[in-house]
């Protein structure tokens, strides 16, 4: 598994990235590595055609929607698997009808059979498809996204960088706070989502990453990096 700081130094010696800020770049090598580690924990690719075959779908998935917790992560894996083992089946039969006397085996078609239907219903439990999307009501779909939404806040909720779904690129957004009255933010540090506090118990081992990380309302990925960049320096 790739390091997060050596993806982090990848992703600022690139051109486009230059103007980007540090949470950005950190945002993007997080992403990356999740991208990583769903194509390393795939069961079923054996070569780098099937490698590179599951990175276009994932990339393609991940621009869909985005996966939020550690089961549609799962999910996700077993749908890329599936797909990988549709395109290997249908290889084989055409191989097998391709020959002088063509006869497909039965047993593959059933087993294409069933994989599509799998992956019908993985796609269906990601939000990727639907089953008859003329019934399905105006209502469903934004209680779908509602969803989404709840699920993105709960680990997100402290970052003011988000992606335009149209262009996949990064912005932020700004508060104007001209009329409001301006009191200390304890659980803020510049822009960063941090409180000094919490990260001494966090350091004390009083409290877990995992109790820090639901207590901000963020992912432990997001402790780790604060406790690493932030706290310890402060420490020293």
């Amino acid at each position: 598994m790739q390091d997060i700081e050596k993806i982090k130094n990848q992703l600022r010696s690139l051109k486009q990235n230059k103007e980007k800020t540090e949470e950005e770049i950190s945002f993007l090598a997080q992403q990356k590595l999740d991208e990583q580690n769903i194509l390393d924990e795939l069961a079923f690719c054996i070569n780098d055609a099937e490698k590179k075959y599951a990175k276009n779908l994932l990339d393609q998935y991940l621009s869909q929607s985005s996966f939020e917790n550690l089961a549609d992560r799962d999910t996700i894996k077993q749908l890329v698997d599936m797909e990988i083992l549709v395109e290997r089946i249908k290889s084989y039969l055409k191989r097998a009808y391709d020959t002088a006397n063509p006869a497909l085996p039965t047993n593959l078609i059933q087993q294409l059979q069933f994989c599509n239907e799998q992956i019908l219903k993985l796609k269906e439990s990601l939000g990727l498809t639907s089953s008859d999307k003329n019934q399905q009501s105006w209502i469903a779909d934004w209680d779908n996204l509602k969803k989404k939404c709840l699920a993105y806040h709960k680990i997100h909720g402290g970052e003011t960088y988000t992606r335009c779904p149209k262009c996949q690129h990064m912005y932020r957004i700004l508060m104007k706070v001209d009329d409001k009255e301006k009191v200390s933010a304890t659980f803020f540090q510049g822009t960063k989502l941090y409180n000094k506090k919490l990260f001494a118990l966090y350091h004390e081992k009083r409290l877990t990453q995992e109790e820090v990380a639901e207590i901000l309302g963020v992912s432990v990925h997001y402790i780790a990096f604060i406790y690493e960049e932030l706290f310890l320096k402060e420490l020293k």
